[in-house]
């Protein structure tokens, strides 16, 4: 996929089972990042995540998609994103389809895009706090 290009939209569920589409978010410019609760990378960039929510939630989206294929189970990752506190928005990925439309071969992968779900630019490997604020020209 290349910068400029319009995301592939998709389907995942949240931790009610209610589905959630990535053009549900168009409208705010946000990050869409592809993790697993085994990734030591991945763990890295939570809490980063995290306190980009916790300050700029109001004006960027972050959807975090969990690679539910390869966990223990659904309910495996929901305890650990309530055992981490983890506030953003995270939805799984339970057919691997989402996965698929991106390409994702390596994790944590992440898009930035535009309020209008166009891709600006992917990122593979652990983000920081600054990196997210840079991306977003925060």
């Amino acid at each position: 996929m290349e910068r400029g290009e319009t995301a592939p939209d998709f389907e995942a569920v949240d931790f009610d089972g209610r589905q959630v589409k990535l053009s549900d978010f168009k409208g705010k410019p946000l990050l869409l990042n592809f993790w697993a609760t085994w990734c030591p990378p991945c763990l890295k960039e939570l809490p980063e995540f995290q306190r980009f929510f916790d300050e700029h939630g109001e004006d960027v989206n972050i959807v975090a998609i969990n690679l539910t294929t390869s966990e223990r189970s659904a309910l495996h990752v929901k305890n650990f994103v309530l055992e981490n506190k983890l506030a953003f928005p995270v939805y799984l990925d339970e057919d691997g389809l989402a996965a698929q439309a991106y390409l994702v071969r390596y994790i944590p992968t992440s898009y930035f895009l535009d309020e209008n779900l166009k891709i600006i630019e992917v990122h593979v490997g652990p983000l920081t706090y600054e990196q997210i604020k840079e991306k977003f020209g925060l």
